[in-house]
Order: structure tokens, then C-alpha cells, then sequence
């Protein structure tokens, strides 16, 4: 994925999102059948909304829980990245159009990167968790249909097996419910001599070596107008890392991530002239003159 992050800001570079190193360990069993379920496909399909034990969501998607995972197992959001099986048939002859069971390897994707239906029905599964779920084509191809394998306005079942999921790391809300508007007095805000002020959240390890001023940086990011708090670009929202150039950045992002570490967690507070200064971002998010707030997570260095 490319991003044109709004801190590259007057040389407009792109920055990419990576491999979300910060994500934590899969949520959920390591191995299951790879196998879809012959008899369900056989006793349930084509599709009955009638049927015993259907459950129906308030969107029109339907599904039957073939087995169940840990009852205590948690459940992806939108900005997860998935490990299922699966395997579709067009409900209306129960032909089948594609299946990881038979390549006998696992998807991994963003469980926001797949038609409405199908996202939606990975967001109510824990890992474990062994569903046949049926699609209306508005939840899922629609009138365009998918290339040959599904027609238009097609309804779909789907076999899905949710192995495992992986989240990135969410921005600290406590800590912009408590600096927003930003609080230069509170005991906690540490400032340099070129006015930057800053909160420390969290801590990488205390052998870790700062950035450098001629490295990349990989981060996690959000920035708000100081002020009121409006978010105007966040990497945490979109679930991925962002790498560029140290030295590519606004004087004040730049001068916080040469005091900064793998794996500290900061608030940074870039007054204007640290910042865009008097021309803001012409025809973009940032008025003339405004200070602004990051939340920054650094993931490495190189």
C-alpha cells in the first residue's frame, strides 16, 4: 500500500505502509481441519432462511455455526488482518467458484479489504469458529458480479474457518482526552530549547538506540490540529506502519523523532513554527499558523 502521508508535507513523498511489525501475536488456535464440510454443503445448501438454527444479522446476512472456537476467544475489528479458510459456491446450484481448502493453504487479508457480507461475517468470529454463511448479492458482488466465477446479482454461501487474527496497535485515547487542548503546564509535558514539548506514554527499551537525523523511520502516527483535537491524518486509523526519510519531515517531527526509540510511544506538541507555519497546507487539512499534536510510535530505524 502507498500512502502520501501529510507529514511528508512540501516535498510530497510517498511513504510506505509495511509489514505491521507492531501487531501482536495472532488471537487463536494454530491449527484446525483443512477441510470444508461435505455435509453441510450437501444438507444446507441452497440456501433456506427458514431453516433451523439460521442467525440473521440486521444487514441481510445469514449464517449457521458449524463449530465453535473458545468461548472466551476475541473477535477481529475492520482493521484486523485475517487467517481463514474458506470456500464459495453460488447459492443457486451450489456450483463452487473458489476454495483455499483445495490449494490446501490458509488467506491471510485485511478483514476490511472483502465484500460487506463477508467482512461483516468475519467480525463476529472467534477464532475457532466454523460458520456457513450466506450472502444476498447486495452484501457481496452486487450487479457487477466478479470476473466469470461469480454472476451478477448472484447470492453466495461461504464455508469460513477463522484460524487466527492479528490488530495493529489504537491510538492512547486517554492520553488525547487529556491533552486536547494541549496542556504546556502539565507536570508531565517535557519541552526543548527549539519550543517542541512532549508527553511520554510508553517506553521501548531503555538499551535502544535513538534515531538518527540520516535514517528512515518506521512509525505509527496520528496528528490533530492542537487545539480542537480534528484528526487530519492517522496511520493508526488506516492499520499500517509509514517509512520515510527523518530529515524529509516538518523541523518539529523531525527534531521529536531524533529524541525517540524503537518502541517509545510519544505525544508531540509541534508549535506552528516548528510546523507549517504561516502558509499551513494550501487546499489541505492544516490552517495557517496552527500548532499541532502527533501521537508517535516508533517501530524501528535503519
Amino acid at each position: 500500500m502507498k500512502h502520501a502521508a501529510v507529514i511528508v508535507a512540501a516535498l510530497a513523498l510517498a511513504a510506505s505502509g509495511c509489514g505491521l511489525p507492531f501487531w501482536p501475536k495472532p488471537e487463536g488456535p494454530s491449527t484446525m481441519p483443512n477441510a470444508a464440510d461435505a455435509n453441510a454443503w450437501q444438507k444446507l445448501v441452497p440456501w433456506n432462511s427458514a431453516a433451523p438454527n439460521v442467525v440473521k444479522t440486521g444487514t441481510g446476512l445469514e449464517y449457521i455455526v458449524l463449530a465453535s472456537g473458545p468461548a472466551d476467544g476475541q473477535l477481529p475489528s475492520a482493521r484486523s488482518e485475517a487467517t481463514i479458510h474458506y470456500e464459495g459456491h453460488l447459492n443457486a446450484d451450489n456450483s463452487k467458484f473458489d476454495s483455499s481448502f483445495d490449494r490446501n493453504a490458509p488467506a491471510t487479508f485485511p478483514v476490511s479489504a472483502v465484500v460487506p457480507g463477508f467482512s461483516e461475517a468475519l467480525q463476529l468470529m472467534k477464532p475457532g469458529d466454523n460458520w456457513l454463511v450466506y450472502i444476498p448479492s447486495a452484501l457481496g458482488y452486487g450487479a457487477r458480479g466478479s470476473r466469470g466465477a461469480v454472476p451478477p446479482n448472484a447470492d453466495l454461501v461461504f464455508e469460513i474457518e477463522m484460524k487466527s487474527f492479528s490488530s495493529p496497535p489504537d491510538i492512547t485515547r486517554d492520553a488525547w482526552a487529556k491533552f486536547t487542548p494541549w496542556n504546556s503546564a502539565a507536570p508531565e509535558v517535557k519541552k526543548t530549547a527549539s519550543g517542541l514539548e512532549y508527553v511520554v506514554i510508553d517506553s521501548g527499551p531503555a538499551d535502544g538506540v535513538v534515531t538518527r537525523k540520516d535514517q528512515d523511520v518506521e512509525i505509527y502516527y496520528e496528528g490533530r490540529l492542537a487545539a480542537g483535537g480534528e484528526a487530519f491524518d492517522s496511520a493508526f486509523e488506516r492499520g499500517g506502519t509509514e517509512v520515510f526519510p527523518v530529515a524529509a519531515v516538518v523541523p518539529g517531527f523531525s527534531e521529536g523523532l531524533q529524541l525517540m526509540k524503537p518502541g517509545d510511544r510519544w505525544l508531540v506538541h509541534i508549535p506552528s513554527d516548528l510546523g507549517y507555519g504561516a502558509r499551513g497546507t494550501p487546499g489541505g487539512p492544516i490552517p495557517p499558523n496552527t500548532d499541532l499534536t502527533f501521537e508517535i510510535l516508533v517501530v524501528q530505524a535503519y
